[in-house]
Parts: C-alpha cells; structure tokens; sequence
C-alpha cells in the first residue's frame, strides 16, 4: 500500500482483512471524514463504542504510523470531504436505518462535547459577550440558523446587539467598529468568504472576536480571541447543527444567569412590544382576529 494513499483509499484496500471491531472504526471514519480533527483518540472511541487501543490499532493496521499520523492526514484532506455531493455518496443505512443512525450520530456529538468542552474558553466568551459595547452577530448558509438564534436571544439578554446580515448595507452597518466591540460569528464547514472576510475587518478594527467552529485549523480560529469548537458532520451531505445549537445554549445560558434581575426587568418590557405586535398567538386573536 502507497503511504502516500488517502484514508478512504486505504480503507477500501484493507477492510476485509480487517477484525469486526477495527472495521467498526473504519465504517465510522468513512461516515465521518472529518472526526479525527476535533476528536482526540478516547473521544472517538467513545463515539464509536470501542477502546482507544482498537481505533490505534486500526490505524496502524491502515498502514499509518499511528492515530496521530492519520489525524494529520485528515487535518490535511478536510477540505475534499466537505463537498455536499461527494458526501451524499458516502456508504450508509437505507430508509428508517438512516433516521436512526442520525440521532445516534447527534448524540455521539452532543457526548464528545460535553466532555471536550474548554470551559475557559466558555468562560472567556461569556466575559467579552457581557462587557461589550456592542455584540455583532454573524454566520452565513448552514451557519446562519445558529447564528440567527444566537442573536435573537441574546439581544434579549443584553442591549446592543447586531445581528449581520451580509446584505448591501453591512459595510454601513460595521462601519465605527473599535476595539470596545465583539463579534461572535458561527463559521462551520464548508466556510464561507465574506464570513471570513468580515472576521478580519473585525481584528483589524481592534475587536474582539469570539468564533464557533469545527477546528482550530478553521480560517476564523487563526484569528478568534476565542475559540469553542464543535463537531458538525451528518450522516447526509449537509452539516448538523445540533452540537452548535447546544454550545450556544450553555453560552446563553452562563451569560443570562450572571443578570437575572436586570433580564427579567428586560424581558418584562419586551413583552410590552410583543403585544403592541401581536408578535405571539393567542386564542384573543383567533377569536377576535388581529387588530
């Protein structure tokens, strides 16, 4: 076997000499490319169902020196495996199968993340999120469901919140960003330019940049003062933001619990507009019709 041969290449040319539980290993590693990045050896493992030593092993029985040999060649080769397409096609479970073999890959993250959580680097977050001037929000494509979320309950958290929309009015928008400012940005494969682009707008400006990622070998961890890294691979071609939306829970949820008397006071005059909108249903405007 060439060294030089990439993972699924090797994997296809070793799996009927490999043992039941180091092909478990390897159908993992086919269904998700990129979990070597942000997984160490134990958090795969643990993912998959098997001991640290059945993944080393396959991977030494895949022809590399070791699981840290394999982890760079992933790190190296992430980029090929994030083409929707080329991930529809991947080998995996038909009809109801799929569903379930879903959930149970969300719940493998949801895991992994709990126990690899930095909880510095949460700490950190919380701390530029609570003493901004201002908090822009941004994320782009798949990226923007968590990033919309974000924004909205934070701007009922604190004043001061922007939620970017990378519309024809973002450079008016950003304009006067200065160093009191933060931006948090949810930047998850495939990355987006003008989500990059507006990161290093913001580190120019002297801001503070928190990201939510996959890798620290992600465009916008390079730059990011924080850095909170979640897994995102599905089990089809597009990106799972269970992990993101969890992450962004426990965010939320630190930085709401530092102020609780001054939220509910915020909320308490949030509910003033909402009603002056008709922004909830109720049965009053199924009976009466909106006025």
């Amino acid at each position: 076997m060439s060294t030089a041969a990439p993972l699924r290449e090797r994997i296809r040319r070793s799996y009927d000499r490999l043992s039941p539980a180091r092909r478990r290993v390897a159908d993992y590693l086919l269904e998700n490319a990129t979990a070597p990045v942000f997984l160490t050896t134990d958090q795969l493992a643990s993912a998959i169902g098997t001991s640290s030593s059945t993944v080393i092993r396959c991977a030494m029985a895949l022809g590399y020196a070791g699981f840290p040999e394999l982890r760079r060649e992933c790190q190296a080769r992430a980029s090929e495996w994030l083409r929707p397409a080329e991930r529809l096609e991947r080998p995996g479970p038909d009809g109801s199968g799929i569903a379930h073999q879903s959930i149970q890959q969300d719940v493998a993250h949801l895991q992994a993340s709990l126990r690899s959580m930095d909880t510095e680097q949460m700490d950190q977050a919380v701390e530029r999120l609570d003493r901004a001037r201002r908090v822009f929000v941004t994320g782009a494509r798949s990226s923007y469901a968590v990033s919309w979320f974000l924004g909205l309950t934070l701007s009922q958290i604190r004043p001061g919140v922007v939620m970017l929309s990378h519309t024809e009015t973002l450079a008016e928008d950003v304009a006067d960003v200065n160093g009191a400012d933060t931006l948090i940005a949810v930047s998850l494969p495939r990355y987006t330019t003008t989500t990059v682009h507006l990161a290093r707008f913001f580190d120019q400006r002297g801001a503070q940049i928190i990201v939510i990622t996959d890798s620290l070998r992600a465009p916008l961890a390079r730059i990011a003062d924080v850095a909170l890294l979640v897994p995102y691979e599905s089990v089809s071609f597009f990106n799972s933001n269970v992990a993101a939306t969890a992450l962004a829970n426990a965010l939320l949820a630190t930085l709401a619990s530092r102020h609780r008397d001054r939220i509910r006071r915020r909320l308490e005059g949030w509910e003033d507009v909402w009603r002056y909108f008709h922004t909830h249903y109720t049965t009053e405007l199924q009976k009466g019709g909106r006025r």
